[in-house]
């Protein structure tokens, strides 16, 4: 499962650790308060210029982002543009049974592809909350480690 170009593959203890901390965001995304996020609205300065829409993430949606970079659920050195656009990557977005069944590096290739997907695409980390594709890979970190 390893990718060739992925410089450090995580060890599976790192893996399992990365899903325990993703778990932890379960019971607030999981919440029917749960707020993904709203784009602004566009908005015409005093000096006349036009502030396009951009997307803002909700309170929790923002603190799992931020928990990716700072707990090193981002991978650096992986290829996620070639990765993501893979069948297995496809699946995993399209098929919640395939997600379901995803191993921890997928997931870990997963959150990666879509958090840095959205420096190049306003609002596709907005979407994937919303569509509750986050959920289920939360979800499938839980399973993970209910199951060991």
């Amino acid at each position: 499962m390893a990718d060739k170009n992925l410089k450090d593959v995580p060890s599976r203890s790192e893996l399992l650790r990365y899903m325990e901390e993703m778990a932890l965001y379960l019971p607030d995304l999981e919440s029917p308060d749960f707020w993904p996020g709203e784009f602004s609205p566009s908005q015409k300065t005093e000096a006349g210029s036009i502030i396009l829409p951009y997307a803002v993430l909700g309170d929790v949606a923002d603190a799992f982002v931020s928990a990716a970079y700072d707990r090193g659920w981002v991978l650096l050195g992986f290829d996620w543009v070639s990765w993501a656009y893979s069948d297995e990557a496809q699946a995993m977005c399209s098929d919640p049974s395939t997600l379901a069944r995803a191993e921890p590096l997928q997931l870990v290739y997963l959150i990666t592809a879509l958090i840095r997907q959205d420096r190049f695409s306003e609002g596709a980390l907005l979407g994937a909350f919303k569509s509750r594709l986050i959920l289920g890979i939360v979800r499938r970190a839980a399973a993970i480690i209910e199951n060991q």
